[in-house]
Formats: structure tokens, sequence, C-alpha cells
């Protein structure tokens, strides 16, 4: 094989090579740009209406019931009267709260008279 024949398919070997990078880069880029849409599209569904808390002028209908945003004047406003059995409870005087240990933020429930536990999360420091 002559010097020119090597020269000549070595060209055309290295093109094939490039051409074969470019559509490999090219569909790798579509691709992401197809998965970050999708992910983009499957947020907007998910993304919360409810505006900043400093910033709360909605109705009950409004709000979201398991929005856990609320600031205690937010809650007093939208929700008249919620409070109004624990502020009473607070108004007797001293009472006992348990130690919940490293449980970190902690949803409860006040049902017939009597305060439970639904949700604790370990916190992380």
């Amino acid at each position: 094989m002559s010097s020119k024949t090597k020269t000549t398919a070595h060209m055309l070997l290295r093109q094939s090579r490039r051409r074969h990078t470019r559509q490999a880069i090219v569909s790798l880029a579509v691709g992401l740009l197809v998965y970050y849409m999708a992910l983009w599209f499957m947020g907007q569904g998910r993304s919360s209406s409810l505006p900043p808390s400093s910033h709360l002028t909605a109705s009950p209908a409004q709000l979201p019931l398991l929005s856990l945003t609320l600031t205690e004047q937010q809650c007093r406003t939208v929700f008249p009267g919620l409070t109004d059995s624990i502020d009473d409870e607070v108004a007797q005087g001293p009472f006992e709260v348990k130690d919940t240990g490293d449980l970190g933020p902690l949803q409860g429930r006040i049902r017939d008279g009597k305060v439970g536990a639904l949700h604790g999360t370990e916190s992380s420091s």
C-alpha cells in the first residue's frame, strides 16, 4: 500500500470518528434537553400556588389544605377560632410537655381531648 493510500484511509477513518463523536454529543444533548423538560413539566404540576407567607391575602378556599407554610397569624386569620381551645388550655396554667428527644419537627393532632403525634423526623443536627 502506498503512503498516499494510507494517508487517505487514515483521513477517512478520522472523519468517520469525528462524525460519530459529533452524533453522540448531539444525541446526548437532545436527550438531556428532553429529560430536563420532562422534569420541569412534572415540577409545574406540584408547585404551590401559595404566595410567600408575608404576602398572604388568599381566602380559605384558595389555600391548599396541606400547606405547612402558614404563620400563626395567617392561621388565625384564615381559620378563625382554630386555636381557641389551645389558648384556653394555656391560660389555665402550666402543663407538662413530654421531651420528644431527637425527633425534630413534629406534627400532632388533637382528637377527643387528647394530643397525639402523627409524624416526627429525626433532626439532622
